[in-house]
């Protein structure tokens, strides 16, 4: 039975743009170890998000409560990897479908969604922009028998006065590179609307997969039966700081998406997951003069830390696809 990989992503992640990007670069054979099989009759979608690119635009966003479930039949070919079918599987959802599946568990989870869930590999993308960090309710407040002994202990007061909220020093070392102090956290008023951080849906889509798949919290797959691997992709990469894309993709995940770094080293081997940078069109479409040198040269490139190397970039954007199919073979295609 041939392999499938599943592209999701929430909402503005950039689905279409890689899409569309991933179509070109097949359409004009400029990727040396992966080749169109054939097209299904749903295919035609990516045609349709390849056109714009043509001209220097960006595809439209799918709308709202718009699907269609693009199949592509892909095979690789040379270098380390032979002829291996597989095929990608994309559902052209509209990105906020992510949101409602975490606010809607009932309805929303669809049989579409739990064929989804049993892909051989996933390749889930997070776009910087979908960074909303969680905000504290109020500083803290001292407990009764800290005020109690306030009250009763001379000089207490200043030794045991209540702990404000400090700034947070990463621990993690990429490289020669340490991360600088995290700013503070933001701090809500009764007044302000319910923001749900955007780290937790994705959570929650990991979570119904693994169940799909009848695998429970905490325990990473090891059978052969059971692993499958989940390449992050951190899309629009070359809008990242520079200090970011320095550090890398891994760095950048840890420092804004702890929680989700947290539930990926909990319930899945680190050989499993591998964070990618991405940038479909190698830069900003609605810069009037990049759009021109895109036309000329219509091209991305992805980015990631080998640890013996430091960053490194390749123009494949198949990269991500061949990791999701052969893991760490995949670099020695390049």
């Amino acid at each position: 039975m041939s392999r499938n990989i599943a592209l999701l992503g929430a909402q503005f992640s950039g689905k279409s743009t890689f899409l569309g990007a991933l179509g070109n670069a097949l359409k004009a054979k400029a990727l040396k170890h992966l080749h169109m099989a054939g097209l299904d009759a749903d295919a035609r979608a990516l045609q349709r998000l390849a056109e714009p690119l043509h001209h220097g635009r960006y595809p439209q966003r799918t709308k709202a409560g718009e699907r269609q479930e693009l199949v592509v039949p892909l095979r690789t070919e040379g270098g380390p990897f032979g002829s291996d079918a597989f095929t990608l599987r994309a559902g052209d959802y509209d990105g906020e479908e992510v949101d409602r599946l975490f606010r809607d568990r009932l309805r929303e989870w669809t049989s579409e969604w739990q064929q989804r869930a049993l892909a051989h590999g996933f390749l889930l993308l997070i776009r910087p922009g979908d960074i909303r960090p969680p905000r504290l309710h109020s500083h803290p407040m001292p407990d009764d028998m800290t005020r109690w002994r306030q009250l009763r202990e001379p000089g207490a007061s200043s030794a045991s006065a209540p702990v404000t909220a400090q700034q947070h020093r990463s621990a993690d070392y990429f490289g020669r590179i340490h991360l600088e102090e995290a700013p503070p956290p933001p701090y809500a008023t009764a007044s302000d609307p319910v923001s749900i951080p955007a780290e937790l849906p994705l959570i929650e889509l990991l979570q119904f997969i693994r169940n799909v798949r009848e695998l429970p919290p905490g325990r990473r797959p090891r059978k052969d039966g059971e692993r499958f691997r989940i390449a992050l992709l951190v899309t629009a990469w070359d809008a990242i700081p520079p200090e970011w894309r320095k550090a890398g993709p891994a760095a950048f995940l840890s420092h804004h998406f702890p929680l989700l770094e947290d539930y990926l080293w909990s319930n899945f081997l680190p050989d499993d997951v591998f964070r990618f940078g991405l940038s479909a069109t190698g830069g900003d479409l609605k810069d009037t003069t990049y759009s021109e040198t895109y036309m000329d040269d219509p091209s991305g490139f992805v980015e990631w830390l080998d640890p013996a190397q430091g960053i490194l970039n390749s123009r494949d954007m198949g990269l991500p696809l061949y990791w999701a199919l052969y893991g760490d073979r995949a670099f020695a295609a390049l």
